[in-house]
């Protein structure tokens, strides 16, 4: 299944109002829950004819390099989430390696701890 056209990133995804409304007043959401909700969101996208702009940002939210899997990759900068933070070394090895800050010098006129 081609996941840039038929299911949204379930790492996160972000819809219009218009979808908003139309998810509140159609019989085809109401008919169709139970499932991975990334599939099934984009069932609804496909069956009622909605969301066809779609913006893929996928490769900039994928889960943490360890362990290996087809959904994740090393840590890049273009990244918007990280998927998978599941323990202390993870978290502190992905907040340093976003640590834009860490070669600034000190400063009066603004204060980083």
């Amino acid at each position: 299944m081609d996941p840039f056209k038929h299911y949204m990133s379930g790492m996160g995804f972000v819809v219009s109002w218009d979808i908003v409304e139309w998810i509140h007043g159609s019989d085809i959401p109401k008919k169709h829950v139970e499932g991975p909700e990334d599939k099934v969101f984009g069932d609804w996208m496909r069956w009622g004819r909605r969301g066809q702009n779609r913006f893929n940002a996928k490769w900039s939210m994928y889960n943490y390099p360890d362990p290996p899997s087809v959904c994740s990759h090393e840590l890049v900068s273009n990244t918007i989430a990280v998927h998978l933070l599941k323990n202390q070394e993870k978290w502190i090895h992905t907040l340093n390696f976003f640590n834009f800050t860490r070669h600034l010098k000190p400063s009066k006129m603004y204060h980083i701890s």
